[in-house]
């Protein structure tokens, strides 16, 4: 599951398990109470809004809460978020259409797994202590 059906591996590849790269993963909180623009802060590109470099899988469980802001403390809720293809927040129909408004990554796809899947792709994940 973690190189086909989940996908895992189209960012978590390599020696890291992490392809160093910036993506978004649409938790960016744009215009609201918790808004992190992320590589933006740095770089001022519009691109790179919302973007957060991927993080390496090894010793994992060691690294709780997970993704840029610790929203996760449960490795179930990140597979579930990503079975929907990621989080996909809306553009606020306030927003000027001129303005610039990140969009989750299109490497992110929604995908269906069984229970016993689910379960097998944590104990993978889990695993991973090298």
């Amino acid at each position: 599951m973690f190189r086909t059906k989940a996908g895992c591996i189209k960012c978590h590849n390599g020696p890291l398990l992490s392809d160093q790269r910036f993506h978004n993963t649409g938790l960016h909180y744009f215009g609201r109470k918790f808004e992190d623009l992320g590589r933006y802060e740095i770089t001022g590109k519009n691109k790179d809004m919302g973007a957060f470099r991927t993080p390496s899988l090894r010793h994992l469980m060691a690294t709780k809460p997970w993704m840029h802001n610790g929203l996760f403390t449960q490795l179930e809720g990140i597979i579930r978020m990503y079975e929907h293809g990621g989080a996909r927040p809306r553009r606020p129909a306030t927003l000027p259409a001129e303005q610039y408004y990140p969009t989750t990554t299109q490497l992110l796809t929604p995908f269906d797994l069984t229970p016993a899947e689910r379960q097998a792709l944590l104990a993978f994940i889990k695993a991973y202590k090298q």
